[in-house]
This record gives structure tokens, C-alpha cells and sequence, in this order.
């Protein structure tokens, strides 16, 4: 249920993570998902779901869950000194890894 307080996150943004390196670049309803071994990505389709203070991203990729966590915040990649608007929390099947994303 969508309520005032939701969060808002941009309708085409870019996500990324180290340590693994992966990708996620969402535009509306689809999400490609890339890593340096598939650097083409697959294409996703997506939903989106918000709360109070985040967004998900979810659908399937290779038949196993994909979400995406979004939270606003400053996000360090932990490699560059760049500092990212949103903090992600990526979860493909079991595996959950931490990275950041920006508006494109």
C-alpha cells in the first residue's frame, strides 16, 4: 500500500556493487543485470514495490528471486570517492551483497 511517506526513487536508475562487481540498470519496468563474466546483462522484467523509507525492485532472473532494496542515504562504492544518493541491498536466490545507485 502506497502511502504519502513512500519512498520515492527515479524511474531509470543505475545500481552497482564491488567485491562482487555487478550492475543493475532500471528503466521503468525492466532491469538489466550485468557482471564482468556477462558484460551484455540480462534483461529483467521488474515490479516495484514502496514503504516508508525504501523501494524493491523484484522479478526473476535465471528462475531465481532478484530484488533490489533502494534506501536514500549516502553511499560509498568503497573504491572510488564517489558518493552515491541511494544505498542498494541486492539479493539474487540466497546471496545478498551491499552497493550503491544513482538517478541516470
Amino acid at each position: 500500500m502506497r502511502t504519502t511517506a513512500d519512498f520515492a526513487l527515479p524511474g531509470r536508475f543505475t545500481a552497482l556493487g564491488t567485491e562482487p562487481f555487478w550492475a543493475a540498470k532500471v528503466d521503468g519496468d525492466r532491469l538489466t543485470y550485468s557482471t564482468p563474466l556477462d558484460q551484455r546483462g540480462r534483461v529483467v522484467a521488474v515490479t516495484r514495490t514502496a514503504g516508508p523509507g525504501f523501494a524493491d525492485i523484484g522479478g526473476l532472473l535465471d528462475g531465481r528471486p532478484l530484488r533490489l532494496r533502494v534506501t536514500a542515504g549516502p553511499c560509498s562504492d568503497g573504491m572510488s570517492d564517489t558518493v552515491y544518493p541511494f544505498s542498494v541491498e541486492r539479493s539474487v536466490g540466497p546471496a545478498t551483497e551491499r552497493g550503491c545507485a544513482r538517478p541516470d
